[in-house]
């Protein structure tokens, strides 16, 4: 039993390994860095490849800057070289001076995005459909909260039938607004595109307001 549990556990890894087409979106925001730094090491820890992990920093008056250590890549542009931690624009400077098509990577190929709003468990997801140009080779997201954990067998299990996953939306749970994590095809989200932006707090509302639809 033991010989068939390493084999299938060897199997399974090789397969993780290979399935390109699978990201992970983490929904976030720029000001809460605690729940990241024990997710991200998991999501190391269990084989995750981190150039497949997207973490969408939401949050209004808080915005990210290119420097010169940071990997930044822009749309039909990319410039590489040391890379270092997020950093944040002065208050002084304006929300909107940060484009969002610029992202930036650390040191493990994380990918990081400003989020110019907070729309809670939807943040990143609207962005998705938002910039589709930047997420070209996506076929999969796996899209999950920034405080979820994860086991040592995650990225083999979710990515064990990769170019079978089912072309629609799986949720991981039923109810709103937790019912957002789970498995999306790409071309399902950017297929109804309008219906997502319609979760983003477009207004800058309070978050508790937003939560209520009340505006």
């Amino acid at each position: 039993w033991e010989k068939m549990a390493h084999a299938w556990n060897a199997v399974a890894a090789g397969q993780a390994a290979s399935c390109t087409s699978v990201h992970i979106a983490i929904n976030s925001l720029a000001a809460y860095t605690a729940p990241r730094e024990l997710l991200l090491p998991q999501l190391r820890a269990s084989g995750v490849p981190m150039h497949q992990v997207h973490v969408f920093l939401g949050g209004r008056g808080v915005a990210l800057q290119p420097s010169p250590e940071v990997s930044v890549s822009q749309v039909g542009a990319r410039a590489n070289g040391p890379r270092a931690s997020p950093q944040l624009l002065p208050a002084s400077q304006q929300l909107d001076e940060a484009p969002a098509h610029v992202r930036q990577q650390d040191e493990h190929g994380t990918h990081f995005y400003h989020v110019p709003h907070n729309s809670v468990d939807f943040t990143g997801m609207v962005h998705i459909v938002e910039h589709p140009q930047l997420f070209v080779g996506v076929k999969q997201w796996f899209y999950m909260h920034d405080t979820c954990a994860v086991g040592s067998s995650f990225w083999a299990n979710i990515t064990r039938w990769c170019s079978r996953l089912p072309a629609c939306a799986l949720p991981a749970t039923r109810y709103l607004p937790s019912s957002s994590m789970g498995l999306y095809d790409a071309d399902f989200l950017n297929a109804h595109r309008d219906e997502v932006r319609m979760l983003k707090n477009a207004h800058g509302v309070t978050v508790e307001r937003w939560k209520r639809r009340g505006w």
